[in-house]
């Protein structure tokens, strides 16, 4: 891995929830991309249509979807569905949920009802759901300060039993750390940024959708008139709604490199990796009762970690060249598949040594 990621050959890095890293093979083919650019010019963008739509393919096959656009990131490609529903839709949210799903909601005024996050999360879903009769759920499948997790088993139970309910999702802080089967997710929607698990580098995303609520939205904006110069390249009143002006081919190219990638590792394998070492953290940071009791009572566990710990825990683990965030009231901390036991060994004597002397 340190052949892959030459970052690791001199830092711990337990910081994916915040920021992928690179590896050599994608850094070489930026510097690539990049060099073709300085040479070429405009003519260096001739096949630019050809290579967005092979982009689409590839995040189409990795997540097994249909219908995929290219997105420079989740908030953005959130705010652009909302504008595609009625002031009249009703949505349900989980407390303390990511902003840019909470913000563009209810700075919108759309009437929404609210989520209580504890070890009972599944039961209050399915109550709320009954109570409130909400039009759409948007949700993140792991949130982004502790590593809550929703499973996918409850979201496709959930779909199943509420078919007209919306399942929206915002997959940034689980897609590439976990497999998912969007056609067989009971997810209507799927949004993501690809800086993080997907080690994709940053301004490029995805956003996805099932036939539905494709079919829904695609009604609404054909009434819409778009342009001769999109009609003539094939695309159509979606296309133009959520891939407006130029796409960026360096940050959708790197998108693309990453998937591959991710691919060619095989995705079952790098969920068995994550789940084994997140599984091991989990119990380690139990028994040193660092972890809130609602995530160590939860069966599903994520790959992220918001550990008790303050100023003086960060700045030794960042002393010994462990790359971590402050996130809410700890420091988060996240694997991903590049990391080891002695990655966790080593945080589990540095937070010991802490121990000791506090």
């Amino acid at each position: 891995m340190k052949t892959i990621f030459p970052i690791l050959s001199h830092v711990t890095y337990v910081d994916t929830a915040s920021s992928c890293i690179i590896s050599e093979e994608l850094h070489a083919w930026r510097k690539k991309h990049e060099e073709e650019f300085f040479e070429h010019g405009s003519r260096f963008r001739i096949e630019q249509g050809s290579f967005l739509e092979s982009v689409r393919k590839t995040v189409k096959d990795f997540f097994n979807a249909k219908h995929a656009f290219l997105v420079p990131n989740f908030s953005l490609a959130f705010n652009s569905f909302l504008e595609t529903l009625g002031p009249e839709e009703r949505f349900l949210l989980l407390d303390e949920e990511y902003p840019s799903i909470s913000h563009p909601v209810e700075a919108r005024g759309f009437p929404t009802s609210h989520v209580v996050v504890d070890g009972n999360i599944e039961e209050r879903i399915y109550q709320a759901v009954k109570e409130h009769a909400p039009l759409v759920f948007a949700f993140s499948l792991v949130q982004y300060i502790d590593g809550f997790a929703l499973g996918l088993d409850f979201i496709k139970q959930l779909k199943k039993d509420f078919p007209d309910l919306l399942l929206v999702a915002d997959g940034t802080q689980y897609c590439g750390a976990g497999s998912l089967d969007f056609d067989d997710s009971g997810l209507d929607v799927l949004a993501g940024s690809g800086y993080k698990w997907l080690l994709g580098g940053y301004g490029n995303g995805y956003i996805l959708f099932g036939d539905q609520i494709y079919g829904r939205i695609n009604e609404k904006l054909s009434k819409v008139k778009i342009s001769e110069e999109y009609q003539a390249r094939g695309k159509g009143a979606v296309d133009a709604h959520f891939e407006p002006g130029h796409l960026d081919t360096l940050n959708f190219g790197s998108l693309q490199q990453s998937l591959l990638s991710l691919t060619s590792f095989g995705m079952d394998q790098i969920e068995k990796q994550v789940k084994t070492l997140s599984l091991q953290a989990k119990e380690a940071f139990t028994e040193l009762s660092l972890l809130d009791e609602v995530i160590v009572q939860r069966s599903e566990t994520s790959s992220i970690f918001n550990i008790k710990g303050g100023r003086a825990l960060f700045e030794l683990l960042t002393n010994e060249n462990v790359i971590c965030t402050p996130r809410g009231k700890g420091i988060r901390i996240s694997f991903h598949f590049f990391n080891t036991k002695d990655d966790l060994n080593k945080i589990l004597q540095i937070i010991g040594e802490n121990i000791s002397t506090s």
